[in-house]
């Protein structure tokens, strides 16, 4: 269940890695402008893909694809940056299992001067939704997250807060949460311009991701420092 919600998560447009064993990080990856993509040993990392590619979960159904992990090997770790605990803009389904979106509360959606849509408030609680709200308890999996707590694209602080108290309520150990204030939705590698506004493929229009220039690049400077952190800590610095 957990490896399909973070596959899910990744089609929203999200950023997180699930590894099986981490390779020798020693910086951010080639922006891959063209050419071929670096190849990395299937026996040290292991990648949750979706396809099809570029499309809304709602335009048709997700055939996910774990390379680098054997079809019943568990998810060890998991880094989710400003990650939902609802399904969203599409049921998630997984085996004989479904978890239905949570409702989108229209009138809660505000308007910049820029005329450029604020969705923050739009998504119905998942704790008054609860058949939306994500297993996680399920897992048994180490948690990583990393919030912007300017994030406008959902509540990613109140997110967080909310899966910690299921996994510590169902007897889990307690994730790790790290917060980085002024930063927005979408935290990139580091030296990533921010992304303040964009085109929302759900919304079909543009919205604010929220951020400020400064605190944005420096809260990607040190995820990346964090996460691998975080990797080598549980997954084994030698792998």
């Amino acid at each position: 269940m957990v490896a399909r919600w973070l596959a899910g998560l990744r089609a929203r447009g999200l950023c997180q890695w699930s590894l099986r064993s981490c390779g020798p990080f020693s910086g951010p990856p080639p922006l891959g402008l063209g050419g071929q993509r670096p190849r990395v040993s299937a026996r040290t990392t292991a990648t949750l893909s979706v396809q099809p590619a570029g499309r809304s979960l709602c335009d048709e159904p997700l055939r996910i694809a774990a390379r680098g992990l054997a079809p019943e090997q568990p998810v060890t770790a998991a880094v989710i940056i400003n990650g939902s605990v609802a399904a969203v803009g599409g049921t998630i389904y997984y085996k004989d299992e479904s978890v239905p979106p949570v409702t989108i509360m229209r009138n809660r959606v505000k308007m910049t001067e820029d005329g450029i849509m604020d969705i923050v408030d739009a998504l119905k609680s998942p704790l008054e939704d609860w058949k939306s709200f994500i297993p996680v308890e399920r897992s048994d999996t180490a948690f990583l997250f990393l919030v912007g707590e300017d994030d406008h694209n959902w509540k990613s602080e109140f997110y967080a807060n909310e899966a910690s108290k299921r996994l510590e309520a169902h007897g889990k150990k307690k994730p790790q949460i790290i917060c980085y204030p002024e930063t927005g939705h979408y935290i990139e590698v580091p030296y990533i311009p921010l992304c303040k506004a964009g085109l929302h493929s759900l919304v079909g229009a543009p919205i604010i991701f929220g951020g400020q220039p400064r605190a944005h690049a420096m809260a990607q400077v040190d995820v990346w420092k964090q996460l691998q952190a975080f990797f080598h800590k549980h997954l084994g610095s030698n792998s």
